[in-house]
């Protein structure tokens, strides 16, 4: 793994995906606020340090995500409201990614460093990733790679991304 990555470009806004509402209400409900938390009108580009620390928080709650929860690709028969939970066995690759971001933030991450991405694979499927803001770029946990990526290394055709603390999406130029 290299040691630098670069920030994702941003673009115009794009739509949220379908269900998107429900989902934000439930991030919301991550934590309480803690005292020194940047509010909405300090926050503009929340970034983490990337230390050892830092890669071993990213890696390990990755690894352990892939490995607990299956990417349900056939189906399962469970309903969609349990495939939106993320303490299921099965899900999907945005249960996968809320998931890491629920576990980041269990470990004191800031919450807005931490944004779900939405691309298409090498096989032009939809898939979702949680990209993480740091001083050294923007790297990726994905489900279907062990470890953490820079962004740019992943092959995938890069769609948008959630905006911190706005119920926004942005298109991503890549």
């Amino acid at each position: 793994m290299s040691a630098r990555s670069t920030p994702m470009p941003g673009g115009p806004i794009a739509w949220p995906p379908r269900g998107w509402r429900r989902v934000r209400e439930r991030l919301g409900k991550l934590r309480a606020p803690r005292q020194g938390d940047q509010t909405a009108s300090t926050a503009r580009r929340t970034i983490a340090p990337f230390t050892p620390a830092l890669i071993a928080d990213l890696v390990g709650v990755n690894d352990r995500a892939n490995r607990d929860i299956d990417h349900d690709r056939a189906g399962s028969g469970a309903s969609d409201r349990d495939q939106r939970r993320p303490e299921q066995r099965y899900g999907k690759s945005e249960v996968i990614a809320l998931a890491k971001r629920e576990r980041l933030v269990a470990l004191g991450w800031p919450p807005d460093a931490l944004r779900l991405a939405r691309c298409l694979t090498e096989r032009a499927e939809p898939h979702a990733v949680l990209t993480v803001e740091t001083d050294s770029g923007t790297w990726v946990l994905d489900n279907r790679r062990r470890g953490i990526l820079a962004w740019g290394s992943v092959p995938y055709r890069w769609l948008a991304r959630e905006v911190p603390r706005r119920f926004l999406w942005q298109r991503i130029r890549s």
